[in-house]
């Protein structure tokens, strides 16, 4: 008895996780940069550019003094 409740649990994981996959994103869309609103990934050149443009906008500190922008 305990074999068919295990067979049961079983084929009832089986069938989660094939729900699961069935409602997967089958393929990635990336945005090459920053884009507001949008649920896909950045790729990390986008990133890195975005961030090369934030930090030319932050000063930058030293032991509390300003050193540069």
């Amino acid at each position: 008895m305990e074999k068919l409740a295990g067979s049961t649990a079983i084929a009832a994981l089986i069938g989660n996780i094939k729900a699961a996959l069935r409602g997967k994103q089958d393929a990635l869309t990336f945005d090459a940069a920053p884009t507001a609103d949008s649920a896909n990934p950045v790729t990390s050149g986008g990133v890195k550019d975005a961030l090369d443009a934030l930090a030319q906008q932050i000063p930058s500190y030293e032991d509390g003094d300003e050193v540069s922008y």
